[in-house]
């Protein structure tokens, strides 16, 4: 009797420890039962290649949140420990611009200057995030401009706490 009560024990201590890893899982690591907000994509100037190589500053904050949305930034929340928002920073190295995006219930909020103490900062040239807005396959652009250097990701967080946020659901893209 005692033995049979000890396997049961056991069996029930490796499905309570299955669940919590696998709840853990699904709901800090890899969240995707969040839906994904509705961005309208932002129009681009006309001839907006010509007047970024010309200098003029032609991407937006909205140009920013529609392609936060779009690589999966709708899935980052704040960490269940410090309570910090996820925060990214991009910095346009044609125009010298930065941008701020802090995702909030799942939607990215973006305005233009430094972030303080940004989880990642995007580096890249208006001329770059043109061609990724402008492809069929926003997912596979921003892949192919990380692979061959026109977009720089810095990755300025542990681990850790870029796992608390939900960045390993959008890890995929950057490596």
């Amino acid at each position: 009797m005692k033995r049979v009560l000890g396997v049961f024990m056991a069996i029930l201590a490796v499905v309570a420890i299955i669940l919590v890893f696998g709840a853990t899982y699904l709901l800090v690591i890899e969240p995707n039962s969040i839906n994904k907000p509705d961005i309208e994509k932002p129009p681009l100037a006309e001839k907006a290649a010509e007047l970024a190589d010309q200098g003029q500053a032609v991407i937006t904050t909205n140009h920013l949140d529609y392609l936060i949305n779009e690589m999966g930034g709708y899935k980052l929340k704040p960490s269940p420990v410090s309570k910090d928002p996820a925060v990214m920073e991009f910095y346009l190295t044609d125009t010298k611009t930065h941008f701020t995006t802090v995702i909030t219930d799942n939607v990215p909020k973006t305005i233009a200057g430094k972030a303080i103490d940004p989880d990642v900062r995007l580096s890249g040239t208006q001329r770059t995030i043109i061609t990724v807005l402008s492809s069929d396959n926003m997912i596979e652009a921003i892949q192919k401009e990380l692979d061959i250097g026109t977009i720089q990701a810095e990755i300025l967080k542990d681990a850790k706490v870029l796992g608390f946020k939900g960045y390993l659901s959008i890890y995929e893209l950057f490596k």
